[in-house]
């Protein structure tokens, strides 16, 4: 049960992330089917498979889809900087973008992951934070 109440932990802290980032008066994260997260609104469009420690890969958080409405405005560095924050939670050490379209690729590659194949991409987390710190700067705190 506590892998349940990290989960719990997880999607609760996202979902006050998401409200906050993308200006929502109501809860986001409504549908949950096992280990995969599904947000699907207007100003976002996200599904996180999280590690699931019944399964062979216990070590990587999997973004199987991800859009904004607003684009090339930070969205996705912040949603990463916040995944990053969160992985000790859930015990996660790499990111994987899935089935990427033409933007996300982009970003994947600008970011430094390494392509698994066509629509694929990994990173580690320290190497990822380390890029994001090079690229980006440190976040501001509100």
């Amino acid at each position: 049960m506590e892998n349940k109440k990290a989960y719990e932990s997880f999607r609760k802290n996202l979902n006050d992330y998401l409200m906050q980032k993308f200006n929502y008066k109501q809860v986001l994260i409504r549908h949950i089917i096992g280990n995969t997260l599904m947000i699907n609104k207007k100003r976002i469009r996200l599904y996180l498979k999280l590690p699931s420690y019944n399964a062979l890969n216990t070590e990587t958080l999997v973004i199987a889809r991800i859009g904004f409405q607003k684009i090339k405005v930070g969205n996705g560095v912040s949603l990463l900087r916040f995944l990053i924050s969160q992985s000790t939670l859930l015990g996660y050490t790499n990111i994987k973008i899935e089935q990427t379209n033409t933007n996300s690729s982009y970003f994947a590659k600008k970011l430094g992951f390494t392509q698994i194949n066509e629509k694929n991409w990994i990173i580690p987390l320290d190497i990822l934070h380390t890029n994001i710190q090079n690229k980006y700067g440190v976040e501001e705190r509100n």
